[in-house]
């Protein structure tokens, strides 16, 4: 059984197409410090009626709707500014991945963090995540198999430059 699934994992891994294998360069003036998965929490999502207005009868005998859920992860990126030049927006990609579990793809998340970091500054970025697989990947997190990481993609400075990642072709 092992076997098969080694021969599975070797399959996809060398059909991969050749701009997976391309490399993003890191951000020259930004340093990630820590990124992670914090939580990840059941959130009741179910919207209750407007309030009923004075000339409205109340309505006595309508069942509220059933609740509903959503699962929202928390993700978190610390990182810390080296360079001369402030910025004021970080668009991330969070990864989440199962270890141990070679044949499951990591899943991914775009985040936009609008934040202003100065020269020398070291912040925590956190936002929400939100997926239907969450609730089955809570188990992996308790029993730290669940593990989160960050990449930059792209960062907004606050004179109006942008920096963007460079592919970079592995030799």
């Amino acid at each position: 059984m092992k076997s098969i699934y080694l021969v599975i994992f070797l399959a996809f891994s060398t059909n991969s197409s050749p701009q997976d294998k391309a490399q993003y360069t890191t951000a020259p003036d930004l340093i990630i410090i820590k990124s992670k998965l914090g939580s990840i929490v059941r959130v009741d999502t179910t919207r209750p009626d407007p309030p009923p207005s004075d000339n409205q009868f109340s309505r006595i005998g309508v069942n509220p709707p059933p609740p509903s859920y959503e699962w929202h992860g928390k993700a978190e990126l610390e990182v810390q500014k080296t360079g001369s030049k402030p910025i004021n927006r970080i668009y991330w990609e969070f990864f989440l991945i199962v270890e141990g579990n070679s044949y499951q793809a990591p899943r991914s998340y775009q985040i936009q963090s609008k934040k202003a970091i100065n020269p020398g500054q070291t912040v925590k970025l956190t936002a929400w995540i939100k997926d239907t697989d969450l609730k089955e990947l809570r188990e992996h997190l308790k029993k730290g198999l669940l593990r989160g990481r960050a990449e930059i993609k792209r960062i907004n400075y606050a004179d109006g430059g942008i920096w963007l990642p460079l592919k970079v072709k592995p030799q």
